[in-house]
């Protein structure tokens, strides 16, 4: 990856972002499992143009922090009853796959992983799913290591944690360190899962990118489409519909139709926009960013 230093970051800070702290990074392996948590295009994109990559130094910010925590934890439980930062490998079907666990306690037969993040994420209900998939794979790698796995935990610690909110505010997180168990999966369902997932990795890797197959709506952390109720000259929707009959049904029943309106709101990608490192590369991001692009075309369904 390439970095720029937009904001004149004196060296010292520049070196400090900018260095290579992933343990992983010289791993050779097909793709790791944070990469098999994430759509198969992805992995592939990155993969083909980890070196085509840019980025300024000030985004590693959160990323850097998060590292710190990581390092002090594994300096201060290295040498001791645990296993901390390792990275085991497994072969399926003639792809490698890597994962590196935070920390294993062979006594407990326990993996547990840090995560690092801001106290709002306590709320985000799919991410159980996210952490399901990466310590259970991290469980059948290591399983096929010879470290059996009973339980699995996630620490998230939040670098933002508020005393005051957490007084205040109802679903705050109470303490900055919160532990999270999570659901252990059968041997059986993992492998099937990193089949389904090699089959399709498989079956697309070789394809070029314009010709590579989208990330789901949900993969893209899409908004849904929806039709807004204005009223001429605000700026503020009356209502927001997520069906054009809903909203013709608003407007008709609660709105002069003479003052009203019904502006089509198209779908967001909020991932590809935002949280994609490859989305120059993506012939999906690149439709849309074409499509949104183009001049502003009136988009009221019903003047």
């Amino acid at each position: 990856m390439k970095f720029t230093n937009k904001y004149n970051l004196p060296e010292y800070l520049y070196n400090l972002l900018s260095h290579e702290w992933y343990g992983g990074a010289n791993a050779v392996h097909d793709f790791s499992v944070t990469q098999m948590c994430n759509p198969v295009c992805m992995t592939i994109l990155q993969n083909r143009h980890k070196e085509d990559l840019e980025s300024d130094v000030m985004d590693k910010y959160f990323q850097t922090i998060g590292t710190g925590i990581h390092h002090l934890a594994e300096i201060a439980n290295k040498n001791k009853k645990y296993v901390v930062e390792e990275r085991k490998y497994t072969t399926i079907n003639d792809i490698v796959i890597s994962g590196q666990v935070d920390l294993y306690s062979p006594l407990e037969q326990k993996m547990i992983d840090y995560k690092v993040t801001k106290a709002e994420a306590s709320k985000f209900a799919d991410k159980i799913e996210k952490y399901k998939t990466q310590l259970n794979v991290n469980k059948y790698i290591f399983e096929k290591n010879s470290f059996p796995v009973k339980t699995l935990e996630i620490v998230e610690i939040y670098r933002d944690w508020d005393k005051q909110k957490a007084k205040r505010e109802v679903g705050y997180p109470q303490t900055p360190i919160v532990i999270i168990d999570v659901p252990v999966l059968s041997n059986p369902v993992i492998e099937f899962e990193i089949k389904k997932y090699i089959s399709e990795y498989t079956r697309e890797r070789e394809l070029p990118d314009e010709s590579l197959s989208p990330c789901s709506p949900k993969d893209r952390w899409e908004t849904q489409k929806s039709f807004a109720v204005m009223k001429h000259g605000a700026s503020r929707a009356l209502k927001v519909c997520y069906s054009l009959v809903e909203a013709e049904s608003y407007r008709s029943l609660n709105t002069k139709v003479s003052e009203t309106f019904i502006e089509e709101r198209e779908a967001t990608p909020k991932r590809c926009i935002e949280w994609c490192d490859v989305n120059e590369f993506c012939p999906f991001y690149k439709k849309y960013m074409n499509k949104e692009e183009k001049p502003n075309e009136e988009k009221r369904v019903n003047d």
